[in-house]
């Protein structure tokens, strides 16, 4: 995808071959701005820039987009300021995590994530990434999902201290047959949680009709976002507006 938008708005990559890393290079070398400039964020509805904000979830994410120019300052400067303001409040306990939050906003600011299950056996996993202090550990059995906030003492330096974090989470799953049509779906819906340190909880009981492999669907809201506005420091002609301030 991104070697087709590259030779679509940069006639000087047509006829490059599809490898990624050579396409990665070529924009490296190349390109005198960023890749996604102005004119073609423009197209884009301002919504998308909550989703900026997880890239800085994760240094390899922000070392491709930065380094392979594909997003401008102007975009990625203001949502990492966000995720360092989050990260300062939850730090300080000026935070502790989501409550109240409406279907919509959650949708527009949770992270996202995914995976599949092989088989019904147990699984134990957890998704990398920074997530606030939180180290969020997910378990299948066969029949249930569970969600744990570990706190090992070995682990105390990168990890959150309250006694009680809120979380908001959604938890769906899907079987499909040969044909890639769903034979099986569930969802919790979205939830909210005060979680105490080790503290684990059963997300889901999973139905005799399930069938594998499994597609799991995962949406976490850790942190109560948009407490700078951040979605009105991004400015399509390049500069950034002040916002409001509500902190």
């Amino acid at each position: 995808r991104q070697l087709i938008l590259l030779q679509k708005h940069h006639p000087w990559a047509s006829g490059l071959p599809s490898p990624f890393l050579r396409a990665r290079r070529v924009m490296r070398e190349n390109l005198q701005s960023w890749f996604l400039d102005i004119e073609v964020l423009g197209k884009f509805n301002l919504a998308a820039a909550h989703r900026v904000m997880y890239v800085f979830f994760s240094y390899l994410n922000v070392h491709i987009v930065y380094g392979s120019r594909i997003l401008p300052v102007s975009w990625l400067t203001p949502a990492a300021m966000h995720q360092w303001y989050n990260m300062l409040r939850i730090d300080q306990g000026k935070d502790r995590g989501p409550v109240d939050i409406s279907e919509e906003e959650f949708d527009k600011s949770c992270t996202r994530c995914g995976r599949v299950l092989g088989n019904s056996g147990q699984h134990i996993w957890r998704w990398t990434g920074y997530n606030f202090g939180l180290d969020m550990v997910m378990t299948h059995d066969g029949s249930s999902l569970r969600l744990k906030r570990n706190h090992r003492t070995e682990n105390v330096a990168n990890l959150s201290h309250p006694s009680k974090r809120n979380i908001m989470y959604r938890i769906s799953v899907a079987s499909l047959d040969d044909q890639k049509q769903a034979v099986y779906s569930k969802t919790s819906g979205i939830q909210s949680v005060s979680l105490s340190k080790n503290e684990e909880i059963r997300v889901m009981t999973l139905d005799q009709e399930v069938s594998y492999p499994l597609l799991l669907s995962a949406n976490f809201l850790i942190a109560t976002n948009n407490t700078l506005g951040y979605c009105n420091t991004i400015s399509i002609n390049g500069s950034s507006n002040s916002g409001s301030n509500n902190a």
